[in-house]
């Protein structure tokens, strides 16, 4: 048995809790893998989630250039392939955590009754995490974690079940890596055409809109 963390106290069901901690779970798996990974072909990263929007894939996207570090391959598996904004983070090569080609890494368990499984991050046969069950909702929390930081036969088991799912998973429909990257071209635009507005007002004459108050 592993850590645990317990997070259905008010205090920590906040944001900022949540990835706090999935940061220093992340923290922990990264040190293993500088510390005690042979980095043989056979060494992997693999994580089922609920959706690229879960605390423990937004955690993941923001430590990428940690991962990289590691040089470690990741292999992700989605229950759910929206918000379309958060998935097309993973499915970009310049960004992605899952290498140059990123959607052959990534899969969706779309049959109903895979959505039983539970979360799980699992670094070979050295460490894993696993949380709740991927039918849950966001706001339904049962607040109950566990890492298996010095768990050999945990991280053994956890491989084992993320390869069983895999296979029966399947891969990213294009029309849905199609609205992906439609929405970060959407988010692009939108940001370049809100720095283009400003700079058009601040470049143009002192309009009475401009100056009024």
């Amino acid at each position: 048995m592993g850590r645990i963390k317990d997070i259905s106290t008010p205090a920590e069901n906040d944001t900022s809790a949540e990835l706090n901690y999935f940061f220093d779970v992340l923290d922990h798996f990264i040190n293993i893998a500088k510390t005690g990974v042979t980095h043989s072909s056979d060494e992997s990263l693999t994580l089922i989630t609920r959706a690229p929007d879960s605390a423990i894939a937004r955690a993941i996207l923001q430590y990428r250039e940690k991962f990289a570090e590691i040089n470690i391959p990741m292999q992700i598996i989605f229950a759910h392939l929206t918000p379309s904004e958060y998935l097309c983070n993973w499915i970009d090569p310049e960004i992605s955590p899952c290498g140059e080609t990123p959607t052959d890494n990534i899969r969706w368990a779309k049959r109903h009754n895979l959505l039983d499984a539970h979360e799980q991050l699992t670094l070979s046969n050295h460490c894993s995490w696993s949380g709740e069950s991927m039918r849950r909702e966001v706001s339904s929390r049962f607040g109950f974690y566990i890492f298996d930081e010095n768990c050999p036969k945990a991280a053994i088991r956890g491989e084992r079940s993320f390869n069983a799912l895999w296979k029966i998973s399947e891969t990213l429909p294009q029309a849905q890596i199609k609205r992906a990257k439609l929405a970060r071209d959407s988010q692009f635009l939108g940001v370049h055409g809100e720095q283009n507005n400003f700079s058009s007002t601040e470049a143009g004459d002192h309009t009475s809109e401009f100056t009024r108050h």
